[in-house]
């Protein structure tokens, strides 16, 4: 058996809390017999791990920056963007709400949503921007029938633009996909990365603010594209299957396998020694 204990939030771990000498290790069963499945297991709270999901969050929000006097004749100049660059995102996170009435004791449910808009302007006062993300994370309790953990992922992001005197315009994306955590086979889990960013609609009211809302429809297109991130599954494989070995000097001598979430929403991971 193996209890392995890490300080979160940069906090130390008490000199006295375990004898000196210490150390990181896992060794095979003591029982030789066949039925005894597996070593350990690797547990992840939620809090931990749905952290990492909210890279969805990040690539498919809309953020409303400002509105500004255009020259001439021109309209007004509006900034918006889809996604956050890591230096803008909030202090409070963008996190994944459990959605506690639509849970069931089979699929814990989550939703994000982030309303976002230009601020008044004195001098434009009819000229403004505003987004909504809405997002919504399904997590299944336990393995499929395959031996497969299926999160699935959806979202929606809606963006009206508006200049009094050359028009509107409504400017919609959606997405859905699936991240899954493969354990049908003996060895290391695999996981695969499934989401389909779709086309971005819209509707134009007025010839005049065509040239203005253009390029948000291309930040939409443009931040979509980032939710089938090989990078971000790269990161997640890493995380969920490379990073053990800094806690199980085993040198790699084990499968990490059959990777499931269970009722409170934590990852649950199976731990087996390579005889």
């Amino acid at each position: 058996m193996l209890v392995y204990l890490q300080m979160a939030e940069g906090r130390d771990l008490p000199r006295d809390l375990l004898p000196f000498p210490a150390g990181n290790w896992i060794v095979p069963p003591a029982s030789a017999d066949p039925n005894e499945k597996y070593d350990g297991t690797v547990g992840l709270s939620e809090r931990a791990f749905l952290p990492v999901l909210s890279f969805f969050n990040q690539h498919s929000t809309w953020i409303a920056e400002s509105v500004g006097k255009g020259s001439g004749g021109n309209p007004p100049v509006i900034k918006g963007h889809c996604g956050y660059l890591d230096s803008e995102l909030p202090a409070g996170g963008i996190p994944w709400v459990y959605d506690a009435k639509n849970s069931t004791s089979n699929v814990r449910k989550y939703v994000y949503k982030q309303r976002s808009t230009t601020k008044p302007s004195a001098d434009l006062p009819l000229a403004f921007q505003e987004g909504l993300t809405q997002n919504k994370l399904e997590i299944p309790v336990s393995l499929d029938a395959n031996g497969k953990c299926v999160i699935k992922l959806e979202g929606k992001t809606d963006v009206v633009t508006a200049i009094a005197g050359f028009g509107s315009a409504i400017q919609s994306g959606t997405w859905s996909g699936e991240l899954t955590l493969d354990s049908s086979s003996h060895s290391n889990f695999k996981i695969n990365l499934n989401v389909a960013p779709k086309n971005v609609t819209e509707t134009i009211f007025g010839d005049d603010i065509r040239s203005v809302v253009q390029p948000f429809k291309e930040s939409l297109e443009k931040s979509f594209a980032k939710l089938n991130s090989d990078d971000f599954k790269t990161q997640l494989t890493q995380l969920l299957t490379g990073t053990w070995k800094f806690i199980f000097a085993h040198n790699g001598g084990f499968v990490v396998n059959e990777a499931a979430f269970n009722s409170e929403g934590d990852l649950l991971i199976k731990i087996t020694v390579k005889s």
